[in-house]
C-alpha cells in the first residue's frame, strides 16, 4: 500500500468568519479526499481588536472537526508549538492573507525545511496599507517551495515584488456546497450583492450603475446582504428609494448556509470591485450556476468567461458596469443555462495539487508573468 502524505494545514477554519476560513476548510477537506492525512491547526484569536473590531466567529456555523485551536496572535509560544509539531510533516500548507501573520508563518516555514512548503496567496499585499507589508511578503513568500494563487494577475504581482518562488495558478475552490438549483421564475430578475461591504468592493458603483439602466429593461429586484465595515459605505435610504428597483437590505454577517440559499434565490450576482485579485463570491456564484457581472480589475476577468458564465464590464466605473448589467439582462436565460458549465473547480484544483504537492518532487509548473 503506498504511503500517504502527511499534510499540515495552518490557517483560519470555520466557524471563524470570512471567505479565507471557508477556503481553508474546503482546501483541507479536498486534500483529505485526495488521499492525504491532514492535520488542521487554527486560531483562538487571529487579530488585535484594533485590526478587527468584530466577533471573529460565526455563532451559526458548526466548528470544523479535528482542528487544533492552538494559535493566539499575542502568544509566540503558541506559534512555536505549531512550528515544532509540523516540522516532521511531508507537506505544510499556509494561506497568505495579511502581513500581521508574517512572523508566525516565517517561523513555521523555517521549522519545516524538510517539508514541501506551500503558501496560498489570496492577496500579495493587504487592501489597506500596513507597516512592513512588502518586506514581510518577500520574506515569507520567498521561503516557500511553491506558491498557489487563483489569478495570473496575482502571479504577476508576485514577480513585480521580486518573489522568485515557483507559482501555480489554479481555480478558486467554492466555499459553500455546490448546489446548482433551478433559478426562480422571473420577472423580476433578482440581483445579488453579497459579502462584506467595504469600499474596494464597489457597492456604490453598482447602485450608480442601476440608476443608469435603460428605461425599457425588465423589472429588477436587488438584495444587498453583508456586514458593513465602514459607515461611510452604508447607502442612504433616500439613495435606495431613488432607484427604480425593488431593494431588500440585510446589513449583517451572512453565514455560508445563508449565502448558498441566497444564491439559489437570485438570478445574477454583482461584483463591481474597484480593486481585486480574485473574489470568493464569484467562485461561489459560478459553483451555484449563477452568472456574475464583474469589473475588469485584477484576476476577475480570468474567473468569468464573458458571455458564458457572466459579463465582464469594459471599465471599472458606473457607466461601464451599467452597460455590462444591460448585456447580462438581455441574455439572462442563456447565461443561467451556461454559468455552471465546465469542469468542477474542485476537480481541477486537486488535479493541479496532486501533481505538485509531493515532498519527493520539488518541481513545479511555474507561471510565466505576462
Amino acid at each position: 500500500m503506498p504511503r500517504r502524505d502527511h499534510v499540515a494545514v495552518i490557517g483560519p477554519f470555520r466557524p471563524l468568519k470570512g471567505g479565507i476560513a471557508g477556503h481553508t476548510t474546503v482546501l483541507a477537506d479536498a486534500l483529505e479526499t485526495s488521499g492525504a492525512v491532514v492535520d488542521r491547526f487554527s486560531w483562538v484569536s487571529q487579530y488585535p481588536r484594533m485590526l478587527y473590531r468584530r466577533d471573529e466567529r460565526d455563532p451559526a456555523a458548526p466548528s470544523t472537526p479535528g482542528v487544533r485551536w492552538w494559535l493566539r496572535w499575542w502568544n509566540p509560544a503558541s506559534w512555536a508549538r505549531v512550528a515544532w509539531v509540523v516540522r516532521r510533516h511531508d507537506v505544510v500548507v499556509l494561506p497568505w492573507v495579511s502581513p500581521a501573520h508574517g512572523p508566525l508563518q516565517l517561523l513555521v516555514l523555517l521549522a519545516a525545511r524538510r517539508a514541501r512548503r506551500v503558501v496560498h496567496v489570496h492577496n500579495v499585499l493587504p487592501h489597506e496599507p500596513m507597516p512592513l507589508s512588502r518586506l514581510l511578503a518577500r520574506l515569507v513568500l520567498g521561503r516557500a517551495d511553491l506558491l498557489v494563487c487563483h489569478a495570473s494577475a496575482l502571479a504577476d504581482e508576485l514577480a513585480q515584488l521580486g518573489v522568485r518562488t515557483p507559482v501555480v495558478v489554479t481555480p478558486m475552490l467554492p466555499i459553500v456546497a455546490r448546489d446548482r438549483s433551478d433559478p426562480p421564475p422571473w420577472p423580476p430578475i433578482r440581483l445579488l450583492f453579497a459579502g462584506a461591504i467595504r469600499r474596494y468592493k464597489g457597492l456604490d458603483i453598482a447602485l450608480d450603475a442601476l440608476a443608469l439602466l435603460d428605461d425599457d429593461r425588465p423589472p429588477l429586484a436587488l438584495t444587498i446582504a453583508g456586514e458593513i465595515w465602514d459607515d461611510n459605505e452604508r447607502p442612504s435610504a433616500e439613495r435606495l428609494a431613488a432607484l427604480d428597483v425593488e431593494v431588500h437590505t440585510e446589513f449583517r454577517y451572512v453565514s455560508d448556509d445563508e449565502l448558498a440559499t441566497m444564491m439559489a434565490e437570485h438570478h445574477l450576482v454583482l461584483a463591481p470591485y474597484r480593486s481585486a485579485t480574485q473574489s470568493g463570491m464569484v467562485s461561489v456564484a459560478l459553483a451555484a450556476g449563477r452568472p456574475v457581472v464583474v469589473t475588469p480589475v485584477g484576476g476577475l476577468p480570468e474567473s468569468v468567461e464573458d458571455g458564458v458564465t457572466g459579463v465582464v464590464a469594459g471599465t471599472a466605473d458606473a457607466e461601464g458596469f451599467a452597460a455590462a448589467i444591460q448585456r447580462a439582462l438581455a441574455s439572462i436565460g442563456t447565461l443561467l443555462a451556461t454559468a455552471g458549465s465546465g469542469l468542477d473547480a474542485v476537480d481541477r484544483y486537486v488535479d493541479v495539487l496532486g501533481a505538485d504537492l509531493s515532498p519527493g518532487d520539488r518541481r513545479a509548473r511555474p507561471h510565466r508573468p505576462g
